[in-house]
């Protein structure tokens, strides 16, 4: 089996690198560069271009050899390419792809060489990222990260039209919303809608109401008021907010086919489109791209920015983005070229590396304009475009410059320039930056690996059921109670201990 096999050479690799630095290793020949094979995904919406990481082989002084596979069958390549043994130097994986792969002895760890290795990467990683980056088995890094420092991702929307048709203003609390939407459901006629759906999307926002993060696994895990590490289940707030979605359910207040419809975010985004929702949670940009579809036909029609519900703690949350996303990861394969590899990460991190990944090619993609660079008009037309070049993909690990960010998502306008449009997204962002809650990191432990999966189809199945009303609540808390005795109380347990590990 491969992971015998990596096992062995893994021990190899231990006793070998312990005294072997950046530098201090056999130099490659003169004028030979370092040969580095790395695969990675492709997006169809972005394209198969691989320009920018050619140059980025050409600039970092490698010979590389790239690999890509569409995103689709992404995971599938790599589960056969850890089956065969047959390893790429680098893969792109995301972090739990990443921590199997790990559990198989098919990755490396990069503390030996990061010091001397990774100037650019220890630049930029800071203490506390590094607690969310270590493996809490061992304490080792294993992957380095793509970044996005932008705290808001997603964002309350609401039809702005449809309240002042109603005479009515943007809910600030949960009673406020349930009275809205109640509005909206009764008032089809008024609203000029054949098919009112009040609100439509991700339950998220309802869960952060009751202080519940909601992150990780299936919504799994949060933390309670005084910092533990639980999961929703055991929230002193959960029940309350079930009980919560099982009266806005039963009333039609939230899409009656949810729980079929939302895994197809573009079947949900289409009730918005089609005139029928009202209220929901979707990404920033969707504020502004609905609104230019329903304006077609209805020039006053606005899918508006709204803040967050106050909660039952008088507080305002809204649940923002994954900092880390994908990471770059050395495989076994490269045992006798750790420091090449890791070098060669590395660049994507300095200053040049940077410029490429956000901005392209000088004089192809931007321009430098008093000593900053501008994205040509010509590809500054939305994330589309850009990326059909190979330019800030989230398949690379690279630092994601804010400014370039700004530039792709508000065609290069600065803040006054922005018409109404672009301003319900810009909103959306950095009105919201005040509200974020930063998702919190779930774990691969040894019960969640022999039980998760049963464990969390069946919860999720259970609250549904409650929500829909095919149980009641209480017969929901003693269904949970078996599952908690099953293994999730284990698996919360050891979670919680990974956390207290790494934030002690």
């Amino acid at each position: 089996m491969i992971r015998k096999r990596i096992m062995l050479v893994a021990l190899c690799i231990a006793l070998a690198v312990g005294a072997v630095g950046c530098g201090k290793k056999k130099e490659v020949a003169s004028g030979e560069k370092p040969s580095i094979k790395f695969l990675m995904s492709f997006s169809e919406n972005g394209g198969r271009a691989t320009q920018i990481i050619e140059t980025m082989f050409e600039m970092a002084g490698v010979e590389g050899e790239l690999i890509q596979v569409p995103s689709a069958s992404y995971s599938e390549k790599l589960n056969a390419t850890l089956a065969s043994g047959n390893l790429p130097d680098i893969v792109n994986m995301d972090e739990t792809t990443m921590n199997g792969w790990i559990d198989e002895g098919a990755l490396l760890p990069m503390d030996d060489v990061l010091d001397e290795c990774a100037p650019n990467v220890k630049n930029i990683l800071n203490e506390s990222d590094m607690k969310g980056l270590i493996h809490p088995a061992d304490g080792q890094l294993y992957g380095i990260p793509y970044i996005l420092r932008l705290p808001a991702q997603r964002t309350m929307g609401v039809r702005r039209d449809w309240l002042d048709k109603l005479g009515l203003d943007a809910p600030k609390t949960i009673a406020e919303l349930e009275a809205v939407l109640t509005a909206f459901k009764e008032n089809s006629k008024k609203l000029g809608a054949d098919l009112v759906i009040p609100y439509a999307g991700l339950l998220s926002p309802f869960y952060m109401m009751y202080g519940i993060m909601e992150s990780g696994e299936q919504g799994m895990w949060t933390l309670d008021a005084d910092g533990n590490y639980i999961s929703r289940f055991d929230h002193p707030n959960y029940r309350e907010c079930l009980e919560m979605l099982n009266r806005f359910y039963m009333n039609g207040l939230i899409d009656p086919e949810y729980f079929s419809r939302n895994t197809d975010e573009n079947a949900v985004y289409s009730l918005f489109n089609n005139n029928n929702a009202g209220i929901g949670f979707p990404y920033s940009t969707r504020l502004r791209e609905v609104t230019e579809l329903l304006q077609q036909t209805d020039k006053n029609a606005v899918f508006d920015y709204m803040e967050p519900i106050t909660g039952v703690d008088g507080e305002k949350r809204i649940l923002g983005r994954v900092v880390f996303g994908s990471r770059n990861c050395i495989t076994i394969a490269a045992e006798d070229k750790k420091e090449e590899c890791m070098k060669f990460l590395d660049w994507a991190y300095s200053k040049e590396g940077e410029i490429l990944w956000n901005y392209g090619l000088e004089g192809v993609h931007y321009d430098m304009v008093d000593g900053e660079p501008v994205i040509k008009e010509k590809f500054n037309h939305g994330w589309v475009e850009i990326r059909k070049e190979g330019i800030v993909p989230t398949n690379m690990a690279y630092n994601r410059s804010l400014d370039a960010y700004n530039q792709c998502m508000f065609y290069g306008k600065e803040l006054e320039e922005l018409n109404e449009l672009e301003k319900l997204t810009y909103k959306a962002y950095y009105e919201n930056e005040k509200y974020v809650v930063s998702p919190l990191r779930s774990f691969r432990t040894e019960t969640s690996l022999a039980k998760g999966t049963e464990i969390y189809a069946a919860l999720k199945e259970k609250e549904t059921k409650a929500i829909v009303g095919s149980i009641t609540i209480d017969e929901f808390f003693d269904e949970l109670k078996t599952i908690k005795k099953n293994g999730l109380d284990k698996i919360t347990a050891e979670m919680s201990e990974y956390w207290k590990k790494l934030n002690k």
